[in-house]
């Protein structure tokens, strides 16, 4: 029969399991929505996976992915240089809005990107009717929506939108809506819910919920993201991070903007990111120059949005073994964790209140970590 002690070890044993598994379906889970919403910016590797398409074009034609739809970028008919951000934006708000329904893949943006520019379409990601039917094999899309903005009096737009069977090349639906720039979140919703009849889908009750959540209830905000998704497909992407930037000061709840930030820092480590910042393109990571440059991001970020991946507690939790029969002594709240062996701050100065080290890297001359917040732990 076993102990007490022995009994108690197992409950533990199995707390601790729960505990993994739940951790791990909290984080499939928000790896899932992330995946829904990510691919606003072009990677070497999307590059490399366009390239790759068009040579197996033949191949490709033959496949499609079921109850797929691509959303291509759309055209500004109006004459007016205001309404361009909308070109990419409504298709960035469309993708985002049809992924919240499970039953429908959907082209991720910067996957489209890729292979209009591989296609030699240009920066713009503009593509005419002609040429549409073949970019939907290309992504093995089942439908393709494509559209194009026209203007009206003062600053009212209007957008009308088809929905085409890449394997019949004819139409299936059509949507159109209409109204300020103001009201831009509302005439999507409405473009989007014809859409959804013309696709022949049926949201449940909580996708419908989700649906009617905007991308961002802040015209402006929307404005600054919809350019810096121009800006980055452009290569400009000091310019991006700045209207990145503006679009979380305006609207600090604006998930997709912070995520478009990370998918910035993930290039910054590769050679795109080099040349962006004035940097050659062998340019080492740990250059000074960069780590400045990666520090003002962070300090001008720091009141609006979080960069870490690391979920650490704020006490670690020590177990020490206690003898049978003794009884345990309350632990000790144990000192804040030193810096990493390698990371120093700079001797003789002040650590600065509200300025924290970038994670994992050496501190540069003169900056130096918060009070009170331990530095990343060495892996």
């Amino acid at each position: 029969m076993p102990t007490r002690a022995q009994t108690l070890h197992r409950i533990e044993g199995c707390m601790q399991a729960a505990k993994l598994m739940i951790l791990f379906i909290v984080f499939a889970v928000a790896g899932a929505a992330f995946a829904a919403q990510a691919g606003l910016i072009v990677s070497p590797d999307l590059k490399q996976k366009a390239a790759e398409a068009i040579r197996q074009e033949a191949q490709l034609a033959a496949v499609t992915k079921p109850r797929s739809v691509a959303v291509l970028h759309f055209q500004n008919l109006s004459g007016r240089p205001d309404l361009d951000p909308l070109q990419k934006g409504l298709a960035v708000m469309l993708i985002s809005d049809l992924a919240k329904i499970d039953v429908v893949t959907v082209i991720e943006r910067a996957e489209l990107q890729a292979l209009v520019e591989e296609l030699g379409f240009g920066q713009s990601g503009l593509v005419d009717a002609a040429s549409a039917p073949r970019i939907g094999r290309l992504l093995q899309a089942e439908h393709l929506i494509s559209g194009a903005l026209t203007g009206g009096p003062a600053d009212r737009f209007s957008i009308s939108a088809d929905v085409l069977a890449v394997g019949t090349g004819k139409s299936t639906g059509r949507a159109q809506a209409g109204g300020s720039l103001e009201q831009m979140v509302e005439v999507e919703k409405r473009l989007l819910e014809q859409l959804i009849h013309a696709l022949q889908l049926n949201p449940t009750p909580r996708q419908r919920i989700a649906l009617n959540q905007p991308l961002s209830r802040h015209p402006q905000a929307l404005m600054d993201f919809f350019k810096a998704i121009d800006a980055g497909d452009r290569g400009d992407f000091d310019r991006a991070q700045q209207l990145y930037a503006s679009a979380l000061q305006r609207d600090p709840g604006f998930p997709m903007a912070e995520k478009a930030l990370a998918e910035l820092g993930t290039l910054e480590s590769g050679k795109v990111s080099a040349s962006s910042v004035g940097l050659p393109e062998n340019a080492s990571r740990d250059d000074p120059k960069r780590i400045q440059q990666r520090r003002r991001l962070l300090r001008a970020m720091r009141h609006t949005t979080s960069f870490t991946t690391r979920l650490t507690p704020a006490t670690p939790i020590a177990r020490i073994p206690v003898p049978s029969g003794e009884v345990a002594s309350p632990e000790p709240t144990p000192p804040e964790e030193p810096t990493t062996p390698g990371e120093p701050t700079t001797p003789g100065e002040p650590t600065t209140p509200g300025e924290p080290a970038s994670p994992g890297e050496p501190n540069s001359p003169g900056e130096t970590t918060s009070p009170g917040e331990p530095a990343s732990r060495a892996n």
